[in-house]
């Protein structure tokens, strides 16, 4: 008896921890900023929920142990009706979780499809079931009345169903963290640990018994909550506010890791240096506004002409911008820049500018001449300066 007090005042003490770090995340969280931060606003919202009931049924039971009040009726109820809600909200996360995704992440349809139907209406007829049994057994145990096993018996269909949801996620909870993680302070191998850690610590819990674990399952998306919102912020300023691409900082701290780790380099890194020609001449002819849209008209075609992996794309400063290659078969520099300047003449073609868009680059590869990021950097924009010196001297109008 002792045993079970010192456990539930822990609990408490860990729920009430928790509601804390919650609601700073919420207080901290910008809902408009990214995909990643409407996940986990909407998220944080149901764990904060989740968190008050906790802080509640613990201390209920606390009360009932400590005063000796298991027959009073009211307490019971209410320590009851507690138990089933903490229970319910376990049961919740990976189906929330499922829905979220869909329409933040993927802007899907969560029901669009005979599987995704099909797994509402489980989710559905286990909740009718589910909220049933709560009130049969709430009512039951209200008038001290016997509780047959059968009806916990039924409830054995809430693990496997919250088996299924999860195992569902996984494909999108992968792409989530993968997207969040990618050029984060996140290593690849704890990126892998953490989303392990997300789906296998729940389902673990549910099946070794998901009403008596729920404060694990809890725990473990509190956690998440907290470090996505972390490599969210942390990402954001690493962020540039106009074209969407890394900044400069993003930029060094990403060939620093690289330079931490010697073996990653070889003949195939490349750095690719690009700056608009005259381009103080299209502000000073059209506008900052036009400058500003000469800009997001160049990083748009860099996205578009970026590989799905190994292409680091940056504003670096101004009208100058960086593009970090580690070259394999078909995803090669001159691939990309053929393919930028593609990109860019059909924007000069069927773009809303007054002006053609006209650039110089400058590529550097890697070799073991450059001990250092800077040394690295600094012969990247010099060959760009070289082929600036060719450039036209005039705005090219339409």
């Amino acid at each position: 008896m002792e045993l079970f007090k010192i456990c539930n005042v822990s609990l408490l003490y860990f729920s009430i921890a928790s509601v804390f770090i919650l609601y700073s995340v919420l207080k901290n969280e910008n809902t408009s900023a990214t995909v990643a931060s409407k996940v986990n606003a909407h998220l944080t919202r149901l764990l904060f929920i989740n968190g008050i009931i906790l802080v509640v049924y613990f201390f209920v039971s606390i009360l009932i142990v400590r005063y000796s009040l298991h027959d009073n009726a009211p307490l019971r109820t209410l320590f009851c009706i507690l138990g089933f809600t903490v229970g319910f909200c376990s049961y919740l996360y990976p189906y929330y979780l499922f829905i979220l995704f869909k329409k933040y992440v993927f802007g899907q349809n969560f029901l669009k499809g005979k599987l995704r139907k099909l797994q509402f209406l489980l989710f559905a007829v286990t909740a009718v079931i589910y909220l049933y049994i709560a009130i049969k057994v709430t009512s039951l145990y209200y008038h001290g009345e016997f509780i047959s096993d059968s009806y916990f018996d039924y409830l054995m269909i809430i693990p496997l169903v919250c088996v299924i949801n999860y195992l569902c996620v996984i494909k999108d909870l992968h792409r989530f963290l993968n997207e969040l993680f990618i050029n984060s302070f996140i290593s690849r191998k704890l990126g892998i640990a953490i989303e392990a850690l997300v789906i296998i610590g729940p389902i673990i819990s549910f099946i070794l018994g998901w009403v008596i674990l729920a404060p694990i399952t809890f725990g473990l998306f509190v956690a998440f909550v907290f470090l996505v919102q972390i490599v969210a912020h942390d990402k954001a300023v690493s962020i540039d506010f106009l074209t969407g691409l890394n900044n400069r900082k993003e930029l060094i701290r990403y060939l620093s890791r690289m330079f931490d780790k010697s073996s990653v380099f070889d003949n195939n890194l490349h750095m690719i240096f690009i700056d608009i020609d005259d381009f103080k001449k299209i502000n000073d002819t059209f506008g900052h506004n036009f400058g500003d849209k000469a800009l997001l008209s160049l990083s748009k075609c860099m996205k578009k002409s970026a590989f799905d992996k190994d292409c680091f794309l940056c504003r670096y400063a101004g009208d100058e911008f960086t593009v970090v290659i580690k070259e394999k078969t078909l995803n090669t520099v001159d691939s990309f820049i053929k393919t930028l300047l593609d990109n860019l003449e059909d924007e000069n073609k069927f773009g809303s500018l007054p002006f053609k868009i006209s650039l110089s680059v400058g590529v550097v590869g890697y070799s073991e001449q450059y001990k250092t990021l800077d040394d690295f950097i600094a012969a990247a924009d010099e060959a760009m300066y070289l082929e600036k010196q060719k450039a036209k001297g005039a705005i090219d109008t339409k």
